[in-house]
């Protein structure tokens, strides 16, 4: 979770703001950029939408359900391509993508025990694993490297699993087995 845009990083003592704009010091431009507005969170916004038009759709119309939530997971590796390519990291960006991944995996699954009550066992203990799971691994991550360090930084100390979990392309996942 960087603190700051790659962009804002080039220039010379950016930071940002308490009340989501990310503001610049030195530079030309005294207006602040609206992180909210930034691509990435646009497409963290359209995910949102199409997670809930998805839930509405699970009982009456799976096909629906199916395509609407499809396509709320392939954004989501779009919006950090796109963060990346236009250089608009930000921790709001980062947060939001976790909480909406958080919370459509969750609803899923939910839906999913209520749709197949025998297996509701299963469901709840993969709701308990990944909330579990992501909140260890970003605990450990802070103890270890501060507030400065995302906990998508993977080096050849950590796991091989959590190196490909967290791979950006599958060039990555292969160099790093």
């Amino acid at each position: 979770m960087a603190m700051k845009t790659r962009r804002q990083s080039s220039r010379v003592n950016a930071s940002t703001g308490s009340n989501g704009t990310a503001k610049r010091w030195e530079s030309s431009s005294s207006s602040p950029e609206n992180v909210f507005l930034f691509v990435p969170n646009l497409i963290g916004y359209a995910r949102i939408i199409l997670a809930i038009s998805s839930l509405y759709y699970m009982p009456i119309h799976p096909r629906t359900c199916s395509l609407l939530y499809g396509i709320s997971c392939l954004l989501d590796a779009l919006d950090g391509a796109a963060a990346r390519r236009f250089e608009q990291s930000t921790r709001f960006g980062a947060v939001l993508d976790m909480v909406t991944d958080r919370c459509t995996t969750s609803c899923l699954l939910v839906f999913l025990a209520s749709a197949y009550p025998r297996w509701s066992i299963v469901f709840q203990g993969l709701i308990s694993l990944d909330l579990a799971s992501h909140y260890i691994h970003m605990y450990a991550t802070l103890a270890m490297g501060g507030s400065s360090q995302s906990h998508k930084t993977m080096d050849e100390t950590r796991p091989w699993v959590m190196r490909i979990y967290y791979s950006d392309t599958v060039g990555d996942i292969v160099a790093k087995i």
